[in-house]
């Protein structure tokens, strides 16, 4: 019997910041639409991502409140989906009622087979800070051993 097992993507760098400086400030019901992540090239092709979310609230967030995470797919070369995407939502990070620096994971996101976007709803009842804020997506893919 065969063993699946992760394997992680080919990419030059891994993880990949995916937002940053969009991310500043963010207004609580704010939301934001990354750059297009490319997942058509032969050094790519991932099927899952981990989204990593770093953030350090100056005035503590609700606590239990989300950062909702939606995937904008392309649905030709370089034109997308709408945005809000309606059938998009992946999941959300669920945040903590502090002002230290949380590190949240997102886990097991499947990647569509082509180029897509990140869209990001701030519902944390606070603005995000005015720099340092970013996600990251860890690539990877399986192997059958």
């Amino acid at each position: 019997m065969a063993i699946v097992q992760w394997k992680p993507g080919a990419r030059g760098t891994n993880p990949v910041t995916v937002m940053s400086t969009d991310l500043n400030a963010l207004a609580d019901a704010g939301a934001v639409t990354s750059a297009e992540i490319s997942n058509d090239q032969s050094d790519e092709l991932d099927l899952y991502m981990d989204l990593v979310l770093d953030v350090d609230f100056v005035s503590a967030p609700d606590a239990d409140s989300l950062i909702e995470i939606s995937i904008v797919r392309q649905v030709v070369d370089g034109e997308f989906e709408q945005v809000p995407p309606l059938n998009g939502s992946v999941g959300a990070f669920v945040l903590q009622a502090t002002t230290a620096a949380q590190r949240l994971i997102l886990p097991v996101v499947l990647c569509p087979p082509d180029d897509f976007k990140i869209y990001l709803i701030n519902n944390s009842a606070q603005a995000f800070p005015a720099t340092g804020t970013t996600v990251k997506a860890k690539f990877y893919t399986e192997q059958i051993g």
